[in-house]
């Protein structure tokens, strides 16, 4: 049996390299890259589709570093599509990713920083098992995510002194798809105390929002589920000892 396979494969590639000048704080700089990639069969006995896919992703940053301040920035953007057999074109990646911080040297040995975080999505998303109707031929199927549908992070540390650390995150996360004005919250609080040699203490909590979670509820004597937040405390003191 005759056997040929003919493949293509592209790959395009840019990189941005970082620069800085002598008269300014800021460093800047990034990747970008596109990448073409085709495969095709003709009577080949192990079997397969052909395939044809585009990716393409830029990953900027700036950085920023004057005196006791500091400010670094990053993001990936990336968004590809694939078309396998007889498929219409899919994605096969889609991100966006935005990550800030900001940070004060308060000493050599001790530093503040606030963090922020941004992920989400240029393209709706598709469940292509589910099919919700057939137009025409054409199928459309289950819609599971939209842009921005959209996760924001907001973390902060702080050392107290070398014996008391504070780290707090924050998540927010909004559904486009289903009452976008509800916001479900999950907020986490660590303070770590080492009170000497061996012993250390941790104090934590976390409170959870969830629009789509009932919780037990009482109001004049009547017990009921209800939206409400949900709050855990714990308070933990054991033995440390480092070798």
């Amino acid at each position: 049996m005759k056997k040929q396979i003919i493949s293509l494969s592209i790959a395009m590639m840019c990189s941005i390299v970082a620069f800085s000048q002598a008269d300014t704080a800021w460093k800047t700089g990034g990747i970008f890259s596109v990448m073409f990639n085709q495969v095709s069969f003709t009577q080949w006995a192990a079997g397969g589709d052909d395939a044809t896919s585009v990716n393409a992703m830029v990953s900027p940053f700036a950085n920023y570093k004057k005196g006791k301040w500091s400010w670094e920035n990053n993001g990936l953007f990336a968004y590809g599509v694939l078309k396998a057999g007889k498929q219409d074109f899919r994605k096969n990646d889609d991100r966006i990713d935005i990550n800030s911080k900001l940070g004060y040297a308060l000493n050599p040995k001790l530093n503040v920083a606030y963090l922020f975080n941004f992920r989400s999505q240029f393209a709706n998303g598709y469940n292509f098992d589910k099919v919700v109707s057939r137009i025409d031929g054409k199928d459309f199927y289950d819609l599971t995510s939209r842009f921005m549908a959209a996760r924001l992070i907001v973390g902060y540390t702080h050392d107290f002194s070398s014996n008391i650390k504070l780290q707090t995150r924050l998540d927010l996360f909004s559904n486009y798809l289903e009452n976008p004005q509800n916001i479900d919250v999950l907020w986490d609080i660590i303070l770590g105390i080492k009170i000497n040699k061996y012993i250390s203490a941790t104090y934590t909590t976390q409170l959870i929002y969830d629009d789509n979670s009932l919780v037990p509820k009482e109001k004049d004597n009547v017990k009921y589920l209800g939206k409400g937040a949900q709050i855990k405390q714990a308070l933990g003191v054991g033995f440390s000892y480092n070798f």
